[in-house]
């Protein structure tokens, strides 16, 4: 009886312990298996990061700026439009008129950045123009702690992408490019960088919007943007998805009074630099196609005045310079290449990424019909200035009334007889001999009908003039 009893209270003990390990296995993600305690894997990014962090580099830049000081004399300052002629990013810097000025001063400088290897082979980084500007000596650390000279390749300040090299007869481990036009709002990104000369760190984020532009109009500007950490030095740093992919170089921040990350950064697309790499293994230099027309977003008041529909949406062109050209001065361009754009910054940064004589699709609204892919050959020129003006009806500006035979049909307009130098008029693009034949869309006879629209429009944001010019018609827009 005793062994019975013993027998079932080591029964019950049995049945307790598996009833308590199975619970175990539900609730905790420890359990048992053949007598070997198994956990499970934690969360981590620690592989990815290792398979590239050797590819991301420190960048420390010794430069200096030396400024020829040189002022234009006060009687010449309103015919010259350059009031700083002599300084280091002037076009006439090595000119004969700077290179007898004795009067120069040379500031150094120390500057901190980042790079990433793109060919082991060759020794090839890229990072941006701007943090090697102006650099005597250009030293990169590796992930590793070894430093290497590095010399410029090539940089272009337009697109603020540079190529250096180090010795490629060291072992390197270059990174892998994605499509970045397959990266979407959300997906999760690894920004790799040197902030504050602390060497390699990593911050994480979401790609938070795309195709941003406009941070800085004097560059050619398609960002990518992320909520990853990024700060002073992480410029030219890896932007890569969680394949371990560059999707973008980190090049610019939205940064706090100090200066600091607020969680708005920008990266230039992996596929803007394998065009920028392609053409300088190609041309050994970077062209930037153009398209050749002047142009401004359509927007509330340019859809009022020009009685556009409310649901067309686009970039509105002013001028065509290229007479080849299928655009014509009025079009809108709704489609690049088939997909959708409305911002005339973001056409212009992502043209000038193929050389001239490449062949783009543009979908256009012409005169309210919308014409699909109309083909149009990139040139090699870019001169597009914006001007934005507030002043009273053609201050300076000479007119008459003309009636000129222009074929077989009379064009009635008015015509400029003479600008003042110095009228604002003048700067936004006005020329003698202009005929202004259209204000607003509404046809004018004489300069009675002209002033009347202007009159009309005055309290409106915006005036546009439809002019012919030597046979080549164009629009001048005036922001009051």
């Amino acid at each position: 009886m005793r062994k019975i009893k013993l027998l079932l209270c080591i029964f019950v003990i049995w049945i307790t312990n598996i009833h308590t390990c199975y619970a175990t296995n539900i609730q905790n993600p420890v359990f048992f298996r053949k007598n070997i305690i198994v956990a499970q894997k934690k969360p981590t990014l620690a592989p990815i990061i290792e398979k590239v962090i050797s590819a991301v580099v420190s960048i420390h830049v010794d430069g200096s700026i030396i400024t020829k000081n040189f002022t234009i004399p006060e009687k010449l300052q309103n015919f010259i439009i350059e009031q700083h002629l002599c300084e280091p990013n002037s076009s006439y810097f090595n000119s004969p008129l700077c290179s007898n000025i004795e009067n120069t001063v040379e500031e150094k400088f120390n500057a901190i950045g980042s790079g990433i290897i793109i060919n082991a082979n060759k020794g090839f980084i890229i990072t941006n123009s701007h943090v090697i500007d102006h650099a005597n000596t250009i030293t990169v650390k590796l992930n590793n702690g070894m430093t290497y000279l590095a010399t410029i390749i090539y940089k272009d300040m337009k697109s603020d992408i540079a190529i250096i090299k180090i010795n490629p007869n060291i072992m390197l481990q270059e990174i892998r490019m994605a499509n970045s036009d397959t990266v979407n709002v959300g997906d999760y990104v690894i920004a790799i960088g040197n902030p504050f000369g602390l060497g390699n760190t990593v911050t994480t984020g979401i790609i938070s919007a795309l195709e941003r532009s406009g941070v800085n109009t004097n560059r050619f500007e398609e960002f990518i943007q992320t909520d990853a950490a990024i700060n002073r030095g992480n410029s030219g740093g890896a932007l890569i998805n969680l394949n371990g992919e560059l999707v973008g170089m980190n090049t610019a921040i939205v940064a706090s009074s100090n200066g600091g990350n607020v969680g708005v950064g920008f990266a230039i697309p992996s596929n803007t630099i394998k065009r920028f790499i392609r053409q300088i293994n190609l041309f050994g230099t970077m062209q930037h196609g153009f398209l050749g027309i002047s142009a401004t977003n359509l927007d509330n008041n340019l859809h009022d005045a020009l009685h556009i529909k409310k649901n067309i949406s686009g970039i509105f062109v002013q001028e065509v310079w290229n007479k080849k050209s299928a655009l014509k001065a009025g079009d809108i361009i709704t489609h690049l290449n088939n997909k959708k754009i409305n911002d005339y910054m973001l056409l212009r940064a992502k043209v000038s990424t193929y050389p001239a004589g490449t062949k783009i699709k543009l979908g256009i609204n012409r005169q309210g019909l919308f014409i699909k892919n109309v083909i149009v050959t990139l040139q090699n020129v870019e001169d597009n200035i914006k001007y934005n003006v507030k002043q009273d009806f053609l201050t300076g500006v000479n007119l008459t009334n003309i009636i000129s035979q222009g074929g077989n049909h009379k064009i009635f307009g008015v015509r400029i007889n003479n600008i003042q130098y110095n009228s604002i008029y003048k700067q936004i693009g006005l020329q003698k001999n202009d005929i202004i034949f259209e204000v607003n869309n509404h046809k004018i006879y004489n300069i009675k009908d002209m002033e009347k629209i202007f009159l009309k429009y005055k309290k409106k944001n915006i005036i546009v003039l439809h002019i012919l010019r030597t046979k080549h018609d164009l629009f001048i827009i005036i922001n009051n």
